[in-house]
């Protein structure tokens, strides 16, 4: 859901089966990736950030009430992290993950204008304009599973630091990486965590694909059981109704 102009809007439907596995599915790797697990990178979820009072309010409008669908950032008091002006460890958050199914990337960003709530262009360019944000992750499998997309956005200083970037399609070469520091909000040249890899990265393919072919399977049965009953009332249309037997 987001907030815009004091309306809700629903920009992605978080009860389809496939979203929900693609959001746990990316939000396992990334954990697995760090090598330390949840020790130093936090999973946040889903929240909003709610008002800032060092933001202005036409930043406040887009993001204050957006809900990304997986949200990382340095767990609370970790050395070396620096909290942005304004944000508490709970909502400082270096990683948004936002994964369309319902919802794809929309015009590109330049082209915005009045586009549609809630595309993947729009979410992330939102997202960059938030402190402390230095990558926003973008999925998009369509719900047939036909389109697996994805593209990596890096922001620098709140801008993208490649603008108008497209999106690419998800094969078995796809490795997502991240810088560290970044990740940990930790400034260059300061100290990691032991054992925190740098970089964070994993294969996207390997996440996304099983995924996908069990949904392919899942879309195979209900086409087949969809078949069967169409069959069935085919072969019982012009029959007469059956009685039921009395039990004795």
């Amino acid at each position: 859901m987001a907030w815009w102009d004091d309306r809700v809007f629903i920009v992605e439907l978080p009860v389809s089966p496939l979203h929900e596995d693609l959001v746990g599915g990316i939000r396992r790797a990334i954990t697995d990736a760090t090598g330390t697990g949840r020790t130093h990178l936090a999973r946040h979820g889903a929240p909003n950030i709610g008002n800032r009072a060092t933001l202005p309010d036409d930043i406040n409008a887009r993001i204050a009430f957006l809900l990304p669908d997986e949200s990382f950032g340095p767990v609370e008091d970790l050395p070396g992290a620096v909290l942005p002006p304004g944000f508490s460890w709970p909502i400082f958050h270096t990683l948004k993950v936002e994964i369309g199914v319902s919802q794809g990337w929309g015009p590109p960003i330049q082209q915005q204008g009045q586009a549609g709530h809630g595309t993947l262009n729009e979410k992330a360019d939102a997202w960059r304009q938030c402190p402390g944000v230095d990558y926003v992750l973008s999925i998009h499998v369509s719900q047939g599973v036909e389109v697996r997309e994805y593209r990596l956005d890096s922001i620098v200083g709140g801008q993208f630091a490649v603008p108008n970037m497209p999106h690419a399609d998800i094969d078995n070469n796809t490795v997502v990486r991240f810088d560290a520091r970044r990740l940990l909000g930790i400034p260059p040249g300061g100290n990691l965590p032991v054992g925190f890899n740098d970089p964070v990265q994993f294969n996207l393919f390997d996440v996304v694909d099983p995924i996908i072919q069990r949904r392919r399977r899942a879309i195979r049965l209900e086409r087949a059981i969809r078949a069967q009953v169409v069959a069935a009332a085919a072969a019982d249309d012009g029959q007469p109704p059956r009685r039921r037997q009395r039990r004795q």
